[in-house]
């Protein structure tokens, strides 16, 4: 082969990986999506919010549960399982991504499935 093409594809692959998607999770931070698609940063920010505050759902229809739908609507999380099935298609190509989305979901337990 050319010594310029393989020189190319080594440069492309590693500039490929220093670009790629992943998912920062400091302590005590929300979670990021760094150099990942703008809709993907948007569902690991929602995703993160909709535990959050479901966590904090007593059931007991108090003016802090009934805060906390209001909450819950505004962020779409019903819609979380429709959106997680709509990126892994939209991104089943894309090994960095998919990684990132399964993470976000195993890692606030999320139940999609």
């Amino acid at each position: 082969m050319h010594r310029g093409f393989i020189l190319g594809l080594i440069w492309f692959f590693a500039a490929s990986a220093a670009n790629a998607c992943e998912l920062k999770d400091e302590k005590g931070s929300v979670p990021n999506g760094v150099n990942c698609p703008n809709d993907i940063r948007v569902f690991i920010d929602r995703t993160f919010k909709c535990q959050h505050f479901a966590a904090e759902i007593n059931g007991d229809n108090s003016l802090r549960d009934r805060q906390v739908n209001e909450q819950l609507m505004k962020l779409k999380c019903e819609e979380l399982k429709a959106d997680y099935a709509h990126m892994n298609k939209k991104y089943a190509s894309d090994v960095q991504v998919i990684t990132v989305i399964q993470k976000i979901i195993d890692d606030y337990t999320i139940d999609l499935y």
